[in-house]
């Protein structure tokens, strides 16, 4: 080897300062990649599947760290390190979400559906795996600016930690969690911890007695002050029902776990971006499991849905979450990965039988509105997702919204179709209107009987109707309307089939005023029954049916064309 050697007024020797800049530059580069080889084996040879979540974020933390060290130290991108964090992390994360798929199915088994007491303040960003989004102002712009793992911090490491004994660059946060063995992957999922004591504390076996007993002051101020504002707004005898900007929140235990989940799952996307779609795509698919839990459980479990219940859409949805999702059997959840067994109603839920509440009616409204609260939160979370994932990658976030999260409401309708068709024995009111006799001389002025029948059921159901929603559980005004305007349907509906009947027998023009009678004071008792609700919706159906018996013959072909159901 030659040295190039400046001499000095002493004639010292001296190596030159250019070769000594030049030597330790490319030796720095060489240093780092055997520092990254033997990372690698480190990483790649260990086995970090039983690692806990937070113990496996902390892993990430410290390679984040070495990352910007590499940079600093010789302007690396530590491709090396970088392919084998990505390698364990895809490992890590496909077992992870295994198992909070099984997990999410053995919670779903165990709910009971009942809501979970949350403040009328509560927001997603004030659930503690959330904090990155009220932490981090810039968030949306450092996720815009990140290629790597992370976003490349400007500090400079060296300047920073060179001359001080009590630091070091991988002093890293003290309060998260330190790297564990356990063999309990699980054993950290079920830990609710919620800043600002927005939730009441709980977990899925034990919510029952946590919320019945709940001595929570705060949060039984806040439901005892949403009961007095609705006994104030009281109109008559009846109970009022609030929309969902003026009402509760209604949510489970499972429902804010699936919610902690996304949370958890967007850290990981943070700490590691080249597997962030991977990870979205498994965001979706708990999404997608518990919209097809609460679809078979409450939906599927009474009477054939009708044909106009599903919209093509939500058909599609379901279809497409039982093809990707759904296991037939224990051999395919054994022999694919990101698929499980359909969950099963829990046996302490009753909401079948004629003992339980309306046919399960608070269990039925948990349900379907916690799902519609979980579609909204990704909807909140929609923006930061896309920010998240490359651009030509957006295509399926768009696509889940549009044919996945905008139907969740439309699930309403089959769910509470269950207890609107049999609230009302519809098949003795199509009796009661057989055996009238509608081959009459004279006009009356008297309706008749079945009228008085079906109103007394019909304020009985109201009365049922209101007791659950001041005791038990606030009803949303959107509810309200669903449930009321399919039993309108149904009895409009019956009420033209029991005319048609008779119409095959005997009927006189007098006998069509009689129908026309006791659809008027059919009317007038449903205004006082349901005076919040109006128009009422389906009654041009009868009104309709009865006039066409006074249409010109040259007529009757285009009313029937005009109003033939399909």
């Amino acid at each position: 080897m030659f040295l190039h050697i400046a001499t000095t007024e002493g004639d010292r020797p001296e190596p030159s300062q250019d070769f000594l800049i030049q030597k330790l530059e490319s030796g720095s580069s060489r240093l780092w990649h055997e520092i990254q080889q033997k990372m690698k084996t480190f990483i790649l040879e260990n086995n970090m599947t039983h690692f806990k979540f937070e113990a496996f974020i902390q892993v990430l933390k410290v390679i984040n760290r070495l990352l910007e060290i590499g940079e600093q130290f010789c302007q690396s991108d530590s491709n090396i390190l970088q392919e084998a964090m990505r390698r364990q992390s895809v490992v890590y994360f496909r077992s992870y979400h295994n198992g909070r798929l099984d997990e999410l199915k053995m919670f779903l088994e165990n709910e009971t559906w009942q809501r979970c007491p949350v403040k009328s303040t509560f927001h997603i960003t004030q659930l503690h795996e959330f904090r990155f989004l009220r932490e981090a102002p810039s968030f949306s712009s450092d996720l815009a600016t990140s290629t790597s793992f992370n976003q490349k911090s400007d500090l400079d490491l060296f300047d920073r930690y060179l001359y001080t004994e009590r630091e070091h660059p991988f002093d890293l946060d003290q309060t998260q969690t330190t790297m564990s063995s356990s063999p309990s992957q699980y054993s950290d999922t079920n830990s609710l911890d919620v800043d600002d004591g927005n939730i009441v504390n709980g977990n899925s076996y034990n919510e029952r007695k946590i919320r019945s007993n709940s001595n929570s002051s705060t949060d039984s101020d806040i439901e005892n002050n949403d009961h007095e504002r609705k006994r104030s707004l009281t109109h008559r005898n009846h109970s009022v029902y609030l929309d969902e900007k003026n009402g509760l929140t209604i949510v489970t235990n499972t429902t804010l776990n699936v919610t902690r989940l996304f949370g958890r799952y967007m850290e990981m996307i943070e700490m590691l971006k080249p597997i962030a779609f991977d990870v979205i795509i498994c965001m979706t698919q708990l999404f997608d499991y518990y919209l097809y839990t609460v679809y078979t459980l409450f939906a599927c479990d009474m009477n054939e849905i009708p044909v106009d219940a599903l919209s093509p859409q939500l058909r599609f949805t379901i279809k497409r979450i039982s093809d990707n999702l759904i296991a037939n059997n224990d051999s395919e959840v054994a022999h694919h990965v990101n698929i499980t067994l359909s969950a099963h109603l829990s046996p302490l839920v009753d909401i079948n039988s004629s003992t339980s509440v309306l046919y399960g009616l608070p269990q039925r409204i948990v349900a379907a509105e916690s799902l519609v609260f979980l579609a909204e939160q990704f909807d909140f979370l929609l923006p930061y997702l896309k920010l998240m994932i490359p651009t030509d990658r957006h295509t399926f976030l768009t696509q889940f919204y549009s044919q996945t999260i905008q139907v969740t409401r439309e699930l309403r309708i089959p769910i509470y179709h269950n207890v609107s068709a049999n609230v009302l024995d519809y098949m003795s009111i199509a009796l009661m209107i057989s055996k009238v006799n509608w081959d009459i001389g004279e006009i009356l002025s008297q309706h008749n009987v079945y009228i008085d029948i079906l109103a007394n059921e019909l304020q009985t159901f109201r009365n049922r109707f209101d007791h659950i929603n001041e005791q038990l559980l606030s009803i949303p005004k959107d509810v309200y309307r669903t449930i009321w305007d399919q039993i309108l349907d149904k009895i409009f509906y019956t009420m033209v089939e029991g005319y048609d009947y008779a119409s095959t027998k005997q009927c006189s023009n007098e006998g069509r005023a009689l129908m026309q009678l006791d659809f008027q004071q059919l009317l007038r008792r449903l205004e006082r029954i349901i005076e919040d609700l109006k128009p009422l919706p389906h009654k041009e159906f009868v009104e309709n049916y009865i006039k066409a018996y006074y249409l010109p013959e040259q007529s009757i072909d285009q009313w029937i064309r005009d109003n033939t159901v399909k």
